[in-house]
Parts: structure tokens; sequence; C-alpha cells
């Protein structure tokens, strides 16, 4: 349709934005929240050795790294975590071929807490493990959808860009993204990217501070 033909986009959760525009379209509008239900699988949580609403779930690698925070900074959050609240488990996510990239996010830190589940769940034992943890830490991706679908207590370190991204209608979901050097909007989700250590990653990730994250995940696990 082209930008003059859209509907501004505003500060409101994004199935509204969407329904005005199905309206507009000459659709019927869809009067209900997007909502993923799952098959509970009891058995997850012994096998993971991880006690129902007593965990937090990590999913810190998407399609592309550049949607990320470096690993060296995942690994420094991680590790505040782990000191400030040194009895409680922290479930990283993710596929087998993830595994590089959580390896270097948890270099050196104390295993003891870490629950590696990349890999080793199907679908609806991850989306029990999603749906039953104290906290969900997602970056913007598929699973960040899911855990959002799931209304589950969310952080997502998320880009600023495209309304599609956008997981407002989950109102557990602390939602963090940096304004500064940002160059996304609705239309789009291209940003500036900082080179930082071989790698490049979307400003309004990168720029999100270690600590605003490491308060978001505390603040929601102490709901």
């Amino acid at each position: 349709l082209g930008k003059e033909h859209c509907i501004p986009l505003r500060a409101e959760p994004f199935y509204k934005s969407a329904n005005e525009m199905l309206t507009f379209l000459g659709y019927k509008a869809i009067n209900r929240l997007p909502h993923l239900d799952y098959i509970y699988q009891e058995h997850i949580f012994d096998r993971l050795d991880i006690e129902q609403g007593k965990y937090i779930v990590m999913h810190v690698i998407p399609s592309y790294k550049f949607r990320s925070l470096p690993e060296d900074r995942w690994n420094h959050i991680i590790g505040e975590l782990i000191m400030k609240l040194p009895n409680v488990k922290i479930v990283l996510t993710g596929a087998k071929g993830d595994m590089p990239f959580i390896d270097r996010c948890i270099e050196g830190l104390p295993k003891e807490t870490i629950v590696i589940a990349a890999g080793k769940t199907d679908a609806q034992e991850l989306l029990t493990v999603y749906a039953n943890a104290k906290v969900d830490v997602t970056v913007q991706t598929g699973n960040g959808l899911i855990v959002n679908m799931l209304h589950a207590s969310t952080v997502v370190v998320n880009i600023k860009g495209t309304a599609m991204f956008y997981y407002d209608f989950n109102e557990k979901a602390k939602i963090l993204y940096s304004e500064k050097d940002c160059i996304c909007d609705q239309f789009r989700t291209s940003c500036n990217f900082i080179q930082y250590k071989g790698g490049e990653y979307m400003a309004c990730i990168f720029n999100i501070n270690d600590e605003e994250v490491i308060d978001a995940v505390l603040a929601k696990y102490y709901e």
C-alpha cells in the first residue's frame, strides 16, 4: 500500500493497531489476544532437575546474532544473576547448533545452577518449561513470540523496529530497547550497527545497559 496509506502506529498494544488495519481493509476485527495453548509435560522438571515456578529461562540467541547482545555481555549478565540469586537454576534454551554461542555465554561461570536445555526438549516440553518459569528472558526471535503468547512473566531484550516485533500484548512482559543511535521505525528493522569484537549488533539492542537487563530480571523474579 505504501507509507502514505498506512495507519500511524500509536503507543498501544499491537493487536489494537492490527485490528484497525483489518477494519480499514474491510475485514472483521479479531477480539482476542494472541494466545498459545500447550500440553503440560510434568516429567520435564525431573529430567532437567528444576522445580516448577522457581527457575529462570534464558533464550539469548536469535536467528541472526546481530539481534542479540554479544556473548561476553551475556556472560556478565548471567554471572551477576548467579551471584545475586545463588540458589536459582538458570535454564538455557535453544537448538543443538546454538551450543557454541551458549558455551561462550557461560564460559568461566559456576555451573552448579546452570541447566542446559538446548536441543534436549521436544516442542511441548519446551513450552512447559517456558510457561512455568519464574521469569523468561528472551531476545527478538520466534521463541520470544512463543514465550509471550504463553503470557509468561518475561523480559524481552528487543529491537525497537517494526510493529510486528512488539510483544506488549503480554501484560507480563518487560520490553527493553535503547533509543541511542537507533534508526528503526515501524516500517523497517534496519538499524545502525555497532561494531564490537569482530561482530556487529543493532544499536537499539547493543546500547541497552547490562544493569538494565539484570535489574529487569530481578524485578520480575521478586514480583
